[in-house]
């Protein structure tokens, strides 16, 4: 599964397999409060934050449905950033 979350002025692609995720921030700073929110959650856990260019990579465990951890997401983003969430699919990989 794959969804867009665009937040205030900025956006996130969410990547959902199982057992693992990736959240991928598109913004210049490196959202660790957002980490730091999504691993409280207590569901997820955060293994790896990273940076490649402007965009951070949030690397997540789980043993969870897709629609829970972008439940978790979208509240750790409006937490953080204090800003209401959208979320829409996201193009799919093999689409033309």
């Amino acid at each position: 599964m794959k969804r867009e979350i665009k937040f205030g002025g900025n956006s996130a692609l969410l990547s959902v397999g199982d057992n693992r995720a990736m959240l991928t921030v598109y913004e210049k700073s490196l959202p660790v409060l957002l980490a730091d929110a999504i691993n409280e959650a207590g569901d997820l856990t955060v293994t790896e934050v990273f940076k490649v260019g402007d965009d951070t990579y949030i690397r997540i465990v789980h043993d969870l449905s897709a629609a829970e951890i972008l439940d978790i997401v979208c509240e750790a983003i409006s937490r953080v950033y204090d800003v209401d969430t959208f979320v829409k699919n996201a193009r799919p990989e093999n689409a033309v």
